[in-house]
């Protein structure tokens, strides 16, 4: 008996440490952040939903990166106004973030430069110094809380995760097995951090093309996918070939692809969420000086120029029966 008596109150003084954040059901679905676009944000009703975890994937160039920046000024700026009036730690797998493009997006976006002033870096924080899931391991658990508990950040961007884990376990079902205890215990270390401090963290995942739907998908496969609380995926809306991808890789073929990468037609979507039904959010989005922007939205337009809003206002009783896709494990 003393023995299961003690083991209780080590439970309690465990589960003690942890602050309660009791909220109406009608504020949580209130909680927004701003996609930074006045186009996107009414298309969403304020923004992307503010869970635990939301991943972001994409193919490389589509503008992952640039949408990650602006979540994380949109985080700076007041709640009232779409953020949630705190910095943010930014964490880089993939090198140097582009911090004179973030502070160009902070300058020129209308959503921020009225508000942010030329100090908004300063309460941007960054870690760009991980190259393993060790690493990123020893920093969510130790340093992020302290980060939290500062409440100088209230927003974390992991940019990316998939960089670290498709290729560092290899070698059959057994290293599939520890990969997926990997992902498990990250996500349960950022869904215990979120709750304890009401912060949220935001994800990139890259993609990898199923022969089978004919598509791409989110990559990392189904233990990561039940890891997050919701995914959206950003998307060339043009075919591939219209930006060269069959010419040699000279220098002037690669200035140019890039170019018109940067030109291309982009669609957003959402493959799940608890709050958003499953679809495309808007099909003609453009990453400019601004950051990413819809194009073809004016200040007096409807939301249901919206694929997504349009479908909800005219079947909203079908909303409830989308179910998040399956889709195989992949490396």
């Amino acid at each position: 008996m003393g023995t299961a008596e003690a083991e209780n109150d080590a439970v309690f003084q465990h589960e003690s440490r942890y602050s309660i954040h009791t909220i109406t059901a009608d504020k949580l679905l209130e909680r927004r952040l701003s996609f930074g676009s006045r186009a996107l944000d009414a298309f969403t009703n304020g923004g992307i939903p503010l869970f635990p975890i939301t991943e972001i994937a994409g193919e490389a160039g589509v503008g992952k990166t640039q949408l990650l920046m602006t979540l994380a000024l949109s985080a700076l700026i007041p709640p009232d106004l779409g953020g949630l009036g705190s910095g943010c730690l930014y964490i880089s797998t993939e090198g140097r973030v582009p911090l004179a493009r973030m502070k160009t997006f902070s300058q020129e976006n209308d959503c921020f430069k009225d508000h942010l002033g030329e100090a908004a870096l300063e309460h941007i924080f960054v870690e760009d110094g991980i190259s393993d899931a060790n690493a990123l391991w020893i920093l969510i658990r130790e340093r992020v809380p302290q980060f939290l508990a500062s409440g100088l950040v209230k927003l974390v961007v992991i940019d990316s995760i998939a960089s670290l884990f498709r290729g560092e376990f290899t070698g059959g079902p057994g290293a599939m097995q520890d990969r997926n205890d990997w992902f498990f215990g990250l996500a349960s270390m950022m869904k215990r951090l979120s709750c304890e401090y009401d912060a949220y963290f935001v994800v990139a995942n890259q993609v990898s093309f199923d022969p089978h739907l004919g598509k791409v998908k989110p990559a990392l496969g189904l233990a990561w996918s039940s890891c997050v609380n919701q995914r959206l995926l950003l998307e060339f809306a043009d075919p591939p070939c219209e930006m060269g991808a069959f010419l040699a890789p000279s220098h002037s073929n690669i200035e140019n692809m890039t170019t018109k990468r940067r030109g291309r037609r982009r669609k957003l979507s959402v493959v799940f969420s608890p709050s958003l039904p499953c679809g495309v959010i808007y099909d003609s989005c453009f990453v400019e000086s601004g950051g990413l922007t819809a194009q073809g939205y004016f200040e007096d337009a409807e939301p249901s120029q919206s694929p997504l809003i349009a479908s909800v206002l005219t079947c909203s009783h079908e909303s409830s029966e989308t179910e998040a896709p399956s889709e195989p494990e992949s490396m």
